[in-house]
């Protein structure tokens, strides 16, 4: 049995009619990405339609934050902070991610810590973190969150 196939879908190869121009960012849109993604080093971006445009920095969805290897990401970043810089910080939760494509996936992760001992006090970190194709994961980035 052949699959059913309509017109004008993206990503149909059977589709001789589709032009993936449609699905390219406006000038405005791209314009507004820029702007975000410099200003916040890729931690705040917005929300972009579906679009054929690669290499974007895009949101993590709400029930892929609590994805164990982003956790992981966040404790290894924090883990060479500490290292790094003689603090006693602990992980304990994430508050919200973007990602690129690259050789597996460049997390730039919001997270939360707290200092070993003391309960009530956290603190918000930013890393930016390969999760790698081969599951290493390397540490590229990791501080307190800067003020907007």
């Amino acid at each position: 049995m052949t699959p059913t196939v309509q017109a004008n879908q993206p990503n149909n190869p059977y589709d001789l009619d589709y032009d993936s121009d449609d699905d390219e960012l406006t000038p405005e849109e791209l314009s507004r990405y820029n702007e975000a993604a410099l200003a916040s080093d890729g931690f705040d971006v917005p929300t972009l339609r579906d679009s054929s445009e690669v290499g974007l920095i895009v949101p993590v969805s709400e029930k892929l934050l609590s994805k164990p290897h982003l956790r992981e990401c966040a404790q290894k970043a924090i883990s060479e902070y500490n290292i790094e810089n003689g603090t006693n910080y602990e992980f304990v939760k994430i508050a919200k991610a973007t990602h690129q494509v690259a050789w597996g996936l460049l997390y730039y992760i919001t997270f939360d810590v707290k200092q070993i001992g003391i309960e009530f006090l956290t603190t918000t970190f930013e890393a930016k973190v390969l999760y790698a194709i081969d599951d290493s994961m390397e540490v590229y980035l990791c501080r307190p969150k800067r003020s907007s």
